[in-house]
């Protein structure tokens, strides 16, 4: 016979629970193999402590047994379409849409409404019915109207328990596991709530109802057969059954004496539920409205889901709808003021700016760092000739041009090309290179050495186109290329008039051909300083202001030579001791081609004078060993504070990380039982992942909101800053990098806390039974 089929069979079950006080032994429970017939309604019946919940939990697949090697558990479940599946193998699939559970206390999700509550199982299994169903069969178990739409707390305990039967039963499965379901109610509407799953069963030969309870004498009303659990002090369990029902009569005439006239209402007969396709997968948005479901925990709210709005409305139906995002924004942020957990937005919203905080304290500090290691003015040595030894005697190498040639091509400390860090080639728009930096002359440029010389000039007026017999001054002069970075780096007012101006932007030097037509000087002038434009004009009252027209001239034996100043100069580099007054280009028509220098200078990146001070030691140049110093440490100075910057918010990263993943952790065990239920009905771990993204996705919308606040503080903030400290001011390209790069980076952090989080959580709460207990 068709009711004869084995539905379950049973074997090798062993539960087996820690020591419940310390030293204590565990609790071994082993039980008999057993085989529960399909098509019945059978009692799962025993005291107190023998065994019939954990019984019900393992072969339900609420809970795993222990399985041994020579004697491994197995739970076989045989369907009436052919199909079969073992409950306690856990390493494949079980089809648990087949299966449905009345719980003891309920354990609805609360903040979900009823009608999400009680299409929950079909809809975690792809079962997909209409809201006209849902509200059909909640009517049936004699809930009010616009019952579907409301929360699970705003229900009474009696409306509670009839949406977790109603859950049992709407995606029509065809075994019902329930554990003491009737325990909390009286005895009229436990005998009503019975009638509803034995009509189930009924309804169907081979659906098949498996309950535990304590009540004999309901037992006896509704159940088919008996399966008795004994254990006996200091022996195995027992069971014996399934066997038929006797029957006890008698102890209806007790049970009608004690409600002679007294009717329960609220449960109707006849309770149908269409028959609905069943896809692959979940129902789509199921999750998104669990996870919103979940963190809706502000109690004091007056309005239901379905009174705030079209959003509302979504959130409360179990059809598959896509949320109403437009029609509904007003509703959602309606919706999002019932939230009561915020640390999740709080953490994404400082995971994004802190990564904000990174990229930009990164790409100032590399600014200041590249301004400052290419500032041609702090980043050369001024050295003398190399002394060489020959015998017992030592002579000065005579700086010739073709040796300042050698040496640029030796260069060993010249800065490679490609010595970028990662972060600066991977996101190239975010680190502008100041002007100075873009040919680094400090490292990079083509010459990195050049010549010097020193000498004191004889300057006299001109008068009537002779020079006076007598100088009236003999200014210290640096004659040096004007190709050399220093020098183009010093300021000039041209004419003596004006604002100074870069010396590099007034002459030929490295200009293009359509700027030489605008150009004010040739680059064959001598330039002055304020300090011997004030003694010239001391020395002779009626000079012009105009120090191009100066009326002077220099002797050099029986030569006499007019001195054409092209303007006054400043920020030369200046010696220790006297300053230099002039500026001499090398093969000034005032002094004629430099044969051989005095003095050599190498220009080195910061990052490189290590290199450079070993060259000058083998060499034997002489050489402020302390200006080297200087640059090795300003050097150390700014990679330190990058590192710093790193470091600090590396930690505070890293501590929001803990934070979401604390977070997110209190979620998964605050809602520990309701996500039991729906694991006993087929949640995934990860569909619980889902659940996680569609909740981290309803917080996001509180953390845009506050990062657009704060985002626009700080940038105020930072316009202020950068504009007294003298920083250029980011591009919006360079804005909207920062702010997607720390989004993406965000994202990518937060997917990983999530899977992790939901990893390690499913795996500590692996018995579903004790989530429910």
């Amino acid at each position: 016979m068709r009711d004869q089929v084995a539905l379950i069979r049973a074997k090798n079950l062993r539960r087996i629970y820690p020591p419940s006080i310390v030293g204590g032994e565990p609790l071994d429970m082993k039980f008999p193999d057993v085989d529960l017939l399909a098509g019945r309604r059978i009692a799962l019946l025993g005291i107190s402590g023998s065994g019939k919940s954990t019984f019900l939990n393992l072969i339900a697949g609420l809970d795993a047994p222990f399985s041994g090697r020579s004697r491994p558990a197995s739970i076989t479940y045989s369907f009436s379409d052919g199909t079969t599946a073992d409950m306690a193998d856990r390493k494949k699939a079980f089809p648990r849409h087949r299966l449905g559970f009345v719980f003891q206390e309920g354990h609805l999700i609360t903040d979900a409404s009823a009608g999400i509550n009680a299409a929950l199982p079909g809809l975690l299994n792809g079962i997909q019915h209409s809201d006209e169903d849902v509200v059909s069969s909640l009517d049936a178990m004699g809930l009010p109207a616009g019952a579907a739409g409301r929360e699970a707390w705003r229900l009474s305990g009696g409306q509670k328990q009839r949406v977790a039967i109603l859950r049992a039963l709407f995606h029509q499965p065809q075994v019902i596991f329930a554990d003491e379901p009737t325990s909390s109610l009286d005895k009229r509407t436990a005998a009503a709530i019975m009638r509803v799953l034995a009509d189930y069963q009924e309804a169907d030969p081979l659906r098949t109802l498996f309950w535990a309870t304590h009540d004999l004498q309901l037992a006896a009303e509704f159940a088919s057969d008996f399966l008795v659990v004994r254990k006996r002090p200091g022996q195995e369990i027992e069971l014996e059954g399934p066997f038929p029902n006797p029957g006890l009569e008698q102890w209806r005439e007790v049970e009608e004496k004690v409600y002679d006239g007294i009717v329960v209402s609220g449960v109707k007969q006849g309770l149908r539920v269409s028959k609905a396709t069943k896809t692959k997968d979940e129902v789509r948005y199921t999750q998104a409205k669990v996870g919103g479901s979940l963190t809706f925990s502000l109690r004091q709210a007056t309005s239901s889901l379905f009174q705030l709005g079209a959003f509302g409305r979504w959130m409360s139906s179990i059809e598959s709808r896509p949320p109403p995002m437009l029609t509904g924004l007003l509703s959602l942020i309606r919706l999002y003021g019932r939230f009561s957990d915020r640390a999740e937005a709080y953490a994404i919203l400082l995971a994004v700016l802190m990564t904000s905080f990174i990229l930009i304290g990164l790409n100032t500090m590399s600014f200041y760092r590249k301004q400052a290691m290419s500032d041609p003015t702090a980043c050369h040595v001024v050295s003398s000739a190399p002394n060489m030894k020959i015998g017992d005697s030592a002579s000065a190498v005579e700086l010739t041009p073709d040796l300042i040639t050698n040496f640029n091509q030796e260069a060993t400390w010249r800065s490679p090309q490609l010595d970028e860090p990662w972060w600066r080639s991977a996101f190239p728009v975010l680190f502008r290179e100041p002007a100075a930096a873009s040919t680094n002359p400090c490292g990079r440029a083509r010459d990195l050495v050049f010549g010097r010389n020193i000498q004191y000039v004889s300057l006299r007026f001109e008068r009537n186109g002779t020079c006076d017999a007598s100088p009236i001054s003999a200014p210290k002069a640096l004659i040096a290329s004007l190709a050399e970075p220093a020098m183009l780096e010093s300021k000039v007012a041209v004419s003596g008039q004006g604002i100074p101006r870069r010396l590099g932007d007034l002459i030929p030097q490295g200009q293009s051909m359509r700027k030489l037509v605008t150009l004010p000087l040739t680059g064959d002038e001598i330039f002055i300083t304020e300090g011997l434009r004030e003694q010239l004009t001391n020395a002779h009252r009626d000079l012009p202001s105009n120090v191009t027209t100066l009326p002077l001239c220099m002797v050099d034996g029986d030569d006499e030579r007019r001195v054409r100043i092209g303007g006054i100069v400043s920020d030369l580099p200046q010696p220790r001791g006297e300053p230099f007054a002039m500026l001499v280009p090398h093969g000034s028509p005032l002094l004629g081609p430099s044969e051989s220098y005095e003095q050599a200078v190498f220009y080195t990146d910061p990052e490189r004078a290590g290199i450079l001070k070993e060259f000058l030691e083998r060499k034997k140049f002489a050489f402020s060993r302390e200006d080297i110093d200087k640059m090795i440490a300003a050097s150390n100075r700014f990679s330190a504070i990058g590192q710093l910057i790193f470091i600090v918010g590396g930690i505070v990263l890293v501590s929001i990380v803990f934070f979401l993943r604390t977070s997110i952790q209190v979620f998964l065990e605050k809602n520990a039982r309701p996500n039991a239920v729906l694991r006993a009905y087929g949640l995934t771990w990860r569909s619980l992942v889902r659940q996680i993204f569609w909740r981290l996705g309803a917080v996001s919308i509180f953390a845009s909101a506050i990062l657009a606040v704060v985002g626009a503080a700080l940038s105020f903030g930072c316009y202020v800053l950068f504009q007294n400290i003298g920083l250029p001011l980011p591009s919006v390209t360079e804005v909207t990098v920062v702010a997607g790069i720390s989004i993406v980076f965000t994202l990518f952090v937060v997917t990983v806390v999530v899977w992790l989080s939901v990893w390690l959580w499913w795996r500590q709460h692996e018995s579903i039974a004790q989530e429910l207990n």
